[in-house]
C-alpha cells in the first residue's frame, strides 16, 4: 500500500522533481545537510528531557552524535544542542500538563493510502484538553498567524482524532531559536557552555517561546478534506520543476537537477524507495 506522510507533502508540493529524486529514485545526499543534522540532534535531546528530565541529558546528545556521524559535529555542536535543550527544561513549559504519549507513531487511512505520523508529544492540560506538542529549532521565530495555518501539525490533529476519536484542543508549538552568539576561539566546549547558557538566562524570550494554536472541529474537517484530495495526486506524474522553490527554499537535489548525469549523481546515495510511478 502507498504511504503519505507529512514530509512527502511538503515536498510534493514545494517540488515534484524534488519528490521524484527523493521517493521515486531514493537519491539522498552523502552528507546530510547541517541544520537537518543540528535539528535532529535538539529534538533528541528534548525527546530525552520529556522522558527523563535532565539526567543523562549530555550522554544522550553524545550518543546521537555517535550514532549520527557528520563532519560538522562536534563538541561545540553537541554542547550548543545542550544549552538550547536545558533551556527547555528551565523553563518547565510542560508544567500544568499531563504526558499521555512521547514521539507518538501511528498510520491512519485516507484516502486509500495509509498515512503516517510521528507526533513529539501529546499532554492533557488541568481542564482535561488533550494538546499535540510540536518542537520546532529555528533561526528565527514563526508568527502565530503563520502557525496557524501550519499544515504539519494540522494533519496530525485530523490524524490523532480519526485514530484516537479524541479532538485535541489544539496544538503547543515549542520553539527553539538558535544561537545569535558563537563559540570564541579560545573557549573549551565547556566555556562554551557556559557563556551561552548565560546569555539564555539573561535573554529567556530570545531563545525560547511557547505558542499555543486552537484549531475547533470544523477547521479540522477541512484538513481532512485536504488530505484526501492530496492523497490521490501526491507522487503521481508529472514531476515538473519548479524554480521558485528552489530560489527560495534552496534545494539539496540542485546538482542532479540541472545535469543529471554519473558525475552529479555521484554526490548522491540511493536509500530504500517506496514509491512506483
Amino acid at each position: 500500500m502507498k504511504k503519505l506522510t507529512y514530509s512527502r507533502i511538503s515536498t510534493w508540493k514545494q517540488c515534484p522533481r524534488r519528490y521524484w529524486f527523493e521517493y521515486v529514485e531514493g537519491l539522498e545526499p552523502m552528507v546530510k545537510p547541517w541544520a537537518l543534522w543540528f535539528g535532529g540532534l535538539v529534538h533528541r535531546g528534548l525527546e530525552h528531557i520529556a522522558r527523563d528530565g535532565a539526567d543523562g541529558l549530555l550522554a544522550c546528545l553524545r550518543q546521537y552524535a555517535a550514532e549520527n556521524p557528520h563532519p560538522r559535529a562536534d563538541e561545540f555542536a553537541i554542547h550548543t544542542a545542550y544549552a538550547m535543550a536545558g533551556q527547555f527544561w528551565l523553563q518547565e513549559p510542560l508544567k500544568g500538563h499531563t504526558v499521555i504519549s512521547r514521539e507518538l507513531k501511528f498510520e491512519t487511512l485516507v484516502g486509500g493510502v495509509a498515512f503516517e505520523a510521528v507526533i513529539d508529544l501529546v499532554t492533557k492540560d488541568s481542564f482535561g484538553n488533550v494538546w499535540l506538542w510540536e518542537y520546532k529549532t529555528c533561526s528565527s521565530f514563526p508568527d502565530a498567524e503563520w502557525l496557524r495555518i501550519e499544515d504539519q501539525s494540522s494533519y496530525y490533529l485530523w490524524a490523532y482524532r480519526k485514530q484516537t476519536g479524541q479532538t485535541p484542543l489544539g496544538v503547543v508549538y515549542a520553539m527553539l531559536r538558535k544561537p545569535s552568539i558563537k563559540p570564541r576561539k579560545d573557549e573549551s566546549p565547556k566555556e562554551w557552555f557556559d557563556r551561552l547558557y548565560a546569555d539564555m538566562r539573561k535573554r529567556p524570550e530570545f531563545y525560547l517561546r511557547v505558542e499555543q494554536i486552537h484549531k475547533d472541529p470544523h477547521q479540522i474537517e477541512e484538513i481532512g478534506m485536504e488530505l484526501e484530495e492530496l492523497a490521490q495526486v501526491v507522487g503521481r506524474p508529472p514531476f515538473y520543476r519548479n524554480p521558485n522553490a528552489c530560489k527560495h527554499w534552496g534545494c539539496v537535489y540542485r546538482e542532479v537537477c540541472i545535469l543529471d548525469a554519473p558525475v552529479t549523481r555521484a554526490s548522491y546515495k540511493r536509500k530504500e524507495v517506496h514509491d512506483v510511478v
